[in-house]
C-alpha cells in the first residue's frame, strides 16, 4: 500500500460482490500489487475493456471521412475519439490533421489546406471552421434576396398594402442581416 493509502480498501469495499469476484480472479504479479490503486484500476480496465485490436482501430480511423451535413467540429471530435484507441502517441495530432485534409468533403478547403507548407492541427481546424462559418454567413446574406424575389413574383391585390408589406419585410431582413454580419464579423479571428 502506498504511504498508508486506503483507496484500494475503499474500492474493493464499494465495487459490489460481482466485481469483487472478478477482482479476486485477477492475476497480480505480486501480493503488494493488490494494494496499489493504479495497478488495481489498470487490471480492472483491462478486464472490462478487453484487448483492443489496434490494427482494426487504425483502419477505422484511416477510413473516417466527413459525412454529408456533418459539421467540422463533429468530424474533429469523431477523429479524436477514434485516435484515442489507436495508440499513435506523439503522432496523434499530425495524423488527425492528415485525416482531416484527406477526409474533408469540401475540395476547395482541401486545396487550401494542401497549400499550407507548415500546416499544424490547430491551423487546419481554424481554416476549416472559418470556411464553414463563412459558408453559413453567405447563405444568410443571400437569403433576403431570395425572399424578395419570391415576393415580387406574387400578383398584388392591393398595390399599396403589398408594397408596404414588402418594404417592411425588406427592412426586417436587412436589419437582421446587418446584425448577423456584425456578430460574425470576426470570422477566423477567435475561432
Amino acid at each position: 500500500m502506498k504511504g498508508g493509502n486506503k483507496q484500494p480498501d475503499y474500492v474493493t469495499t464499494c465495487i459490489g460482490q460481482e466485481a469483487l469476484d472478478i477482482f479476486d480472479g485477477l492475476a497480480f504479479e505480486d501480493e503488494s500489487h493488490k494494494k496499489d490503486i493504479d495497478i488495481i484500476l489498470q487490471k480492472l480496465e483491462e478486464f472490462c475493456v478487453g484487448n483492443k485490436n489496434e490494427i482494426y482501430k487504425r483502419y477505422l480511423f484511416n477510413k473516417r471521412d466527413q459525412a454529408a451535413e456533418e459539421s467540422i467540429d463533429t468530424y474533429i471530435a469523431a477523429l479524436r475519439s477514434l485516435a484515442k484507441t489507436c495508440n499513435y502517441g506523439a503522432l496523434t495530432d499530425n495524423l488527425i490533421r492528415d485525416r482531416m485534409v484527406v477526409g474533408i468533403l469540401d475540395k476547395g478547403i482541401r486545396k487550401k489546406l494542401l497549400q499550407e507548407s507548415k500546416l499544424i492541427l490547430q491551423s487546419c481546424i481554424d481554416i476549416c471552421r472559418a470556411n464553414e462559418c463563412t459558408k453559413q454567413q453567405l447563405q444568410k446574406m443571400d437569403q433576403p434576396e431570395e425572399v424578395n424575389a419570391l415576393d415580387k413574383k406574387k400578383a398584388p391585390r392591393d398595390d399599396r398594402r403589398n408594397s408596404k408589406r414588402e418594404t417592411d419585410q425588406v427592412q426586417v431582413l436587412w436589419k437582421e442581416a446587418q446584425r448577423e454580419k456584425r456578430e460574425m464579423s470576426g470570422v477566423g479571428q477567435d475561432v
